[in-house]
């Protein structure tokens, strides 16, 4: 990280080799919008365990400031509107090898802007957002705003109350595999700390990372079918 300034913006309308979570590639042909923002660890105070939470509804305020885009977001880090996927935000520590301690976080975002064709794998989920390079150039600019505005008067309480009304699978029935162990269950709630909390038969687990799945009915936010 060496030469790259706190708070540095970096974007790109095309990417060869895009990184999703757990390894997977992000699909980020020409035309989207593909952002890695620079953030200084010791910089960040208390936002630091919720960076991820705090990236998403970044997106999701600057869609709506500047698409007019009213989005809600599948646990833990994807956008969604009307029922698609338009948004992935990936957050990576940087470790100094030093003193072991994570020196910068990357914040890692894609948009997808104007595409029409997805790859087979992603074709039934994947969708896309309309908009003019003019309003793609101020939805990059929003974006980075309000993450900065977000670590800058951070409160956790008002955060994860955000988060919690953008999460379209609470109340609903959810899959998930921990432990190479497959589960099915009802998403209860999040805790302070955007943990996914759910309900398995008896059991409730706190999940604090990994996939779920939900049925292809439930990719909308309740009150908005």
């Amino acid at each position: 990280m060496s030469g790259i300034a706190d708070k540095s913006v970096i974007i790109a309308h095309h990417q060869t080799s895009g990184r999703g979570r757990q390894g997977k590639d992000f699909y980020s042909p020409k035309g989207g919008l593909y952002m890695s923002i620079v953030l200084e660890a010791d910089k960040i105070g208390d936002s630091e365990s919720l960076i991820t939470v705090c990236a998403v509804i970044a997106v999701c305020r600057a869609l709506q400031t500047v698409c007019n885009i009213e989005a809600c977001v599948k646990w833990v880090n994807d956008v969604f509107c009307d029922g698609r996927k338009i948004s992935g935000i990936l957050c990576e520590a940087v470790t100094d090898i030093r003193t072991l301690k994570t020196s910068y976080y990357i914040v890692g975002i894609g948009i997808n802007i104007g595409q029409n064709e997805f790859p087979e794998d992603i074709k039934n989920i994947a969708g896309s957002i309309v908009c003019s390079e003019e309003a793609a150039n101020l939805l990059a600019a929003e974006t980075a705003k309000q993450l900065f505005d977000i670590i800058e008067n951070f409160s956790s309480a008002d955060i994860v109350s955000e988060y919690r009304s953008k999460l379209m699978m609470l109340d609903r029935p959810v899959s998930f595999t921990l432990n190479e162990k497959k589960y099915d269950g009802m998403a209860l709630d999040i805790n302070q700390c955007g943990n996914l909390i759910v309900k398995c038969g008896e059991e409730i687990l706190t999940l604090s990372s990994g996939e779920i799945s939900l049925s292809s009915g439930n990719f909308t936010k309740k009150g908005t079918e």
